[in-house]
């Protein structure tokens, strides 16, 4: 695999999202959908959130709602790209109201080509819109 994949402790897998309660086995199996890509670990995507476990370091990352992949992008910082998102900078993705957030740590120059092999793969719904990864 290219880049490196970030772990998280297993208690800080998301329990829950907004005012509801997502079963934790639910989003395992909504997440873990190619066995070789571990992005098992999703975070509650609010601002608190993303402050507290995004980096702002260089990767990929994917947003999912409860029934899909919403998007997936590559970036030099994870965590300001999240924080843009949450601002309404992006309203193409907000329109489907992405809930969750997953990442990789990824160098630089294999950024653009791990988010290729993301979109082919997960085909999330406004990379399709706006033509990413193609």
């Amino acid at each position: 695999m290219s880049c490196e994949l970030y772990n998280a402790s297993p208690s800080a897998r998301v329990e829950s999202i907004g005012n509801r309660t997502a079963p934790i086995v639910f989003l395992r199996k909504l997440l873990v959908v190619d066995a070789r890509l571990d992005w098992e670990n999703a975070y509650p995507l609010n601002r608190s959130s993303v402050i507290r476990h995004a980096p702002e370091a260089s990767g990929v990352y994917g947003l999912q709602n409860v029934t899909h992949w919403v998007y997936i992008g590559q970036c030099p910082n994870i965590r300001g790209a999240l924080l843009k998102y949450l601002s309404g900078q992006m309203p193409y993705v907000l329109q489907s109201q992405s809930n969750v957030f997953v990442f990789e740590l990824c160098l630089p120059r294999k950024r653009m080509e791990r988010q290729h092999e993301l979109v082919q793969r997960f085909q999330p719904v406004c990379n399709k819109i706006r033509n990413f990864g193609k």
